[in-house]
């Protein structure tokens, strides 16, 4: 083996003090729940900040979403950007049964345990300190105001959607009032509504034409209309009581990985992973559970190839599923969905037991024509045995152009073996996972790959064999992404794109080097191997007193090709 120095993977190089080195890991509060103005909490969520919005008082401009479509200057003085990571969730699921309470006259409500809350128009209702748990909907009327007073923090949950109509309001009566609102569904805000709250929703978040926030919110997607903001304020989420929520925070999340690209012609991967944290950064290997699998078009067959885990189809294309998880599958499971249908679909996957346990996956398209991309490496490593690369090391990639053929009865599936262009023009290039996003990009030949779809073909492939080509994947660090293909010519397919992606590819290091520092000085790569680094018998000189710490360095390393001589 060579001098690992001359191909240390420098993005996750690293020198740490030995004898040990302790991880802490703190437990999420509400500062981490609500960070900013505005965030996301579930991998599939979007941010959209529309025209003339605004994002007022944000700590740092950036927010935790890992998707954002926002407006010039939403951040008042630059435009809003994403962190790539989710914020962290908390959750509430108590709701006993209780009256419906339809109130048409302004009075006060004591806190206590209800069905539906509707209010009328133009009346104020009076809220105190306390719990207020709504196990249906909660609908706030045109023109009413909910005033909090007592001094203290009013907790609003409710188990189905929020809304507030046009003109309402929710107000403090003084400086020491808070409010909390929470629930399992979604939160709609007409237009012009003021509102000086911390919110959570499960579900989405839509902040209406010139509506206002003075808080925080949190969603799944959060949508701010024309003219609306949201100004953070940090003071009052310290200084509201949210009675343990953000501390109830899961050790169990769901994450769906998926390339967007299908063909109607090959059950397409699907990856569902239990995660240990909401950004997935480590998995939860414990989970035993049982996961209930839906295509948001009911259609789909599901299968698997696993030797763990049981899946039990629904109905003959329906989209369902369940799948158990076994302890062999140590926290992810790779199944395939097959449909014959061209279009548009996601997956969600969700735990049968806590249907707040639950992810949906970005959007699939099913195509009649595409380019089937497939790890052929003989690295056998991942889950089915690919999909695992190590840096510096070539990985082999097969693409094929599937079609099916639906003038026939029935249909014909197969590889167009007219698709033969032996210098085929596609546009390549990556869509990364938010884990190691500044790691160097990688290469096929001489192409480095971008992370957006280039305006013109950056690459040709060889099909002359016939609906077939063949490319090595060239790194140098590590990463995870997808390789993503399209022939937008229009040559072949005179009416549509063809597009394919393929699965997410983990690029891990080929080794780590240890290294120890004498003086100062990285001993190995400063003496090599010879006796200056070592003491050959009892009679050589100390290295160090015992006790006493040392360092090393630690470096993350790239495979070359003598490693394998």
């Amino acid at each position: 083996m060579k001098s690992p120095q001359a191909h240390t993977i420098t993005a996750i190089a690293l020198a740490v003090p030995v004898f040990f080195v302790q991880f802490v890991y703190a437990q999420a509060d509400c500062d981490v729940v609500f960070s900013d103005a505005a965030q996301t909490h579930n991998n599939g969520g979007k941010l959209e900040i529309k025209n003339n919005a605004k994002i007022v008082n944000s700590p740092d401009n950036v927010l935790d979403t890992r998707n954002i479509n926002a407006s010039n200057l939403s951040c008042v003085t630059v435009t809003c950007t994403q962190s790539g990571s989710t914020s962290q969730t908390g959750n509430y699921n108590t709701f006993p049964n209780g009256p419906d309470l339809d109130i048409q006259s302004s009075q006060t409500l004591v806190p206590g345990n209800y069905g539906e809350l509707k209010t009328g128009e133009n009346i104020t209702l009076t809220l105190q300190p306390g719990d207020y748990t709504f196990r249906k909907k909660v609908e706030v009327g045109k023109n009413t105001t909910l005033r909090l007073q007592g001094g203290g923090t009013a907790r609003i949950y409710s188990r189905e959607d929020f809304l507030f109509k046009e003109d309402s309001a929710l107000i403090m009566a003084s400086s020491t009032d808070r409010a909390f609102l929470y629930t399992r569904k979604k939160i709609e805000i007409d237009k012009r509504v003021d509102l000086t709250a911390v919110l959570y929703s499960r579900q989405d978040f839509k902040l209406g034409e010139n509506a206002r926030v003075f808080g925080s919110v949190s969603g799944r997607d959060v949508t701010m209309e024309t003219g609306s903001n949201i100004t953070y304020d940090g003071s009052l989420i310290s200084a509201t009581d949210f009675n343990g929520f953000c501390n109830q925070v899961s050790s169990v999340f769901v994450d769906i990985l998926v390339s967007t690209s299908a063909s109607t012609c090959v059950p397409h991967d699907v990856t569902v992973r239990i995660c240990a944290d909401v950004a997935c950064s480590s998995l939860n290997s414990a989970y035993t559970g049982i996961v209930n699998l839906s295509t948001s078009t009911s259609n789909g067959d599901w299968s698997e190839s696993l030797a763990d885990g049981i899946l039990v189809p629904g109905a003959a294309d329906s989209g369902a599923a369940t799948f158990q998880f076994e302890s062999g599958n140590a926290g992810s499971a790779t199944l395939q969905l097959a449909n014959t249908r061209a279009e548009q679909l996601t997956i969600t996957a969700t735990d049968s037991v806590d249907n707040s346990i639950t992810d949906t996956s970005d959007t699939i398209t099913f195509s009649d024509n595409a380019l089937v991309i497939e790890d052929i490496d003989s690295l056998t490593e991942g889950a089915g045995g690919s999909d695992v690369s190590v840096a510096g090391r070539p990985h082999r990639y097969r693409v094929e152009f599937y079609r099916r053929d639906t003038s026939q009865v029935p249909a014909n599936c197969a590889v167009a073996s007219n698709y033969n262009n032996a210098a085929q023009p596609l546009k390549a290039w990556i869509t990364r996972n938010t884990q190691l996003a500044a790691a160097v990009d990688p290469q096929i030949g001489v192409l480095t790959l971008p992370e957006t779809q280039p305006a013109a073909s950056n690459i040709t492939l060889d099909f002359s064999s016939g609906g077939s080509a063949f490319f090595d994947l060239q790194t140098t660090d590590v990463g995870q992404y997808a390789i993503e293909l399209l022939d937008d010519s229009r040559v072949f397919a005179s009416n549509a794109d063809v597009a394919g992606s393929s699965n997410q590819l983990t690029v891990r290091p080929f080794g780590f080097d240890i290294d120890i520092e004498i003086a100062g000085v990285e001993d190995r790569s400063a003496n090599g191997t010879s006796g200056a680094s070592y003491a050959a018998d009892a009679s050589g000189s100390a290295f160090i007193a015992a006790g006493s710490a040392f360092s090393v360095e630690l470096s993350a390393v790239q495979w070359q090709a003598a490693d394998d001589a």
